[in-house]
């Protein structure tokens, strides 16, 4: 199966080309601004890179969230044209387990895998899984909480923690989870490794959003 996977939803930008399960090619930009511009410019080179065409591809696989805004509009959007343009099924992919994915081979079967990204605003995108063979499952569902919340939710799992806020669920002293400081960006393969393992929906990817956007329109004026 030959899969371009991409990611924009947590920072930085990625893009891979999977071949049967290979990496045939990727591309990362480090830059979140850039991504307007560059996303395109970087799927076109990953397949270059590949030497696939779209008429060579199965699915697409690309993030959904949560993440930032702009980072999720971007990429959702890239996919849904993408898609459209080529009659290929797309894949949603949350940002989360495409985290735990990233780190599934640091773990034993059954053991945890807690994503865990900095939401800003005194909250954590949270969500555990559980290694299940080569990919990963959920154990419960994609949460923004407090800190404390996120200690509360972790305690009694054992494995480690991923992503940008890692450190901060495992500060309890009863913490059986490692934290992975080093393991904060998603791996582009993590996409398109879940991407393959999900039935197509027939319907349209929709970004995940767990909370309201920080910035808001203003409040419409009252004319007296």
């Amino acid at each position: 199966m030959n899969i371009l996977a991409f990611d924009c939803a947590l920072g930085r930008g990625s893009v891979a080309v999977s071949v049967d399960g290979h990496c045939a090619s990727e591309v990362i930009e480090s830059e979140p601004r850039a991504m307007a511009e560059r996303l395109l410019p970087m799927i076109e080179t990953a397949l270059g890179e590949a030497g696939i065409g779209y008429a060579e591809l199965d699915r697409i696989g690309a993030t959904i969230g949560p993440g930032t805004f702009t980072g999720l509009r971007i990429g959702v959007a890239a996919a849904r044209g993408l898609a459209l343009a080529t009659g290929l099924p797309c894949i949603g992919v949350t940002s989360l387990e495409a985290l735990a994915q990233t780190a599934c081979d640091q773990v034993s079967e059954g053991e945890a895998i807690v994503a865990a990204h900095d939401a800003r605003r005194g909250q954590i995108y949270l969500q555990p899984f559980a290694r299940s063979g080569t990919t990963v499952v959920a154990r419960a569902e994609a949460r923004a909480v407090d800190p404390e919340t996120a200690m509360q939710s972790v305690a009694g799992l054992t494995g480690i923690a991923v992503g940008s806020a890692a450190g901060m669920v495992t500060a309890g002293d009863e913490a059986r989870v490692t934290a992975k400081p080093d393991m904060v960006h998603i791996a582009p393969m993590a996409v398109a490794t879940l991407a393959a393992a999900k039935p197509p929906t027939g319907q349209p990817i929709k970004p995940l959003y767990l909370r309201q956007p920080d910035a808001k329109l203003p409040s419409a004026r009252v004319m007296s």
